[in-house]
């Protein structure tokens, strides 16, 4: 499964949260950083992202050259996958078949 923002989504990020409103569905949502900062990976990828390559945009080292995908506990896995999920829920983000 792969993942891609929803199209009509307009936010703004101050203080550590962001305000997203749907275009398409006239609803406004707050959002944590975190929360903020997957859709933001996923809005500036130019094809949907599995969780591996969204993890590696958002957990990679600034420095860091290597295209190895980033290795995370089952934890953090769950972590990001149920956020990813509410996105999804939320509509914000549309799953696509792999």
């Amino acid at each position: 499964m792969s993942y891609a923002v929803t199209a009509g989504l307009v936010w703004r990020e101050w203080d550590g949260e962001a305000a997203v409103y749907d275009c398409r569905r006239a609803r406004t949502h707050l959002l944590d950083l975190g929360t903020s900062e997957v859709l933001g990976a996923l809005a500036h990828a130019r094809t949907p992202l599995s969780l591996e390559q969204l993890a590696s945009l958002l957990f990679r080292e600034e420095d860091s050259t290597s295209d190895l995908p980033v290795a995370l506990t089952e934890s953090e896995r769950a972590g990001l996958k149920a956020l990813v999920t509410m996105l999804v829920e939320l509509a914000l983000v549309e799953e696509h078949a792999s």
